[in-house]
């Protein structure tokens, strides 16, 4: 397992370590398994420890407009920072924190993994809207459309309009 402690960094050149992945990362959901390669450093500077790399993953997406799979490849930046802390508060109350306040926290001794860190910022960088290319149409929502501008009224209202006219008819 790769994994960075702050107790480790301290014993290092310049503080820092760097680590070359080239692997593939189980994201643990409907994404399956990402191949991911590339570089992140872990610098203690203080009572942060800094990491910056940068990635390549492929990753088999469904399309959100026709529900197809499709390849594709996705590519991000790491720029974060941890606090690193000496032990663990419990705050009896809520605290209100502001955006720069906020950070994460590991204890000095507590190691990160390396793999599950990048883990995450694969699953943060995934779009939101899958889509496997800019002209993706789906026919059933085109029909749809096309049917809307010949007729002003959506045929799933149609039974219910049927119904109406035969009440109609009655009275």
């Amino acid at each position: 397992m790769l994994s960075v402690c702050a107790n480790e960094l301290l014993y290092k050149k310049n503080n820092q370590v760097s680590f070359d992945i080239n692997q593939e990362i189980d994201l643990e959901d409907e994404n399956g398994i990402t191949y991911t390669k590339g570089n992140i450093t872990f610098t203690l500077r203080n009572s942060f420890i800094l990491s910056k790399g940068s990635f390549i993953s492929s990753l088999k997406l469904t399309c959100d407009r026709c529900n197809n799979s499709f390849n594709t490849e996705l590519k991000f930046s790491i720029d974060e920072s941890i606090e690193v802390i000496n032990r663990k508060c419990n705050y009896q109350k809520e605290l209100e924190l502001k955006l720069d306040e906020t950070f994460e926290q590991v204890l000095h001794t507590e190691k990160i993994n390396v793999i599950d860190y990048i883990r995450q910022f694969i699953i943060i960088n995934i779009p939101y809207k899958n889509l496997c290319s800019i002209e993706c149409k789906n026919d059933k929502i085109n029909a749809l459309d096309s049917y809307k501008e010949e007729n002003s009224i959506d045929p799933r209202w149609k039974d219910l309009l049927l119904y109406k006219d035969k009440l109609k008819e009655n009275s």
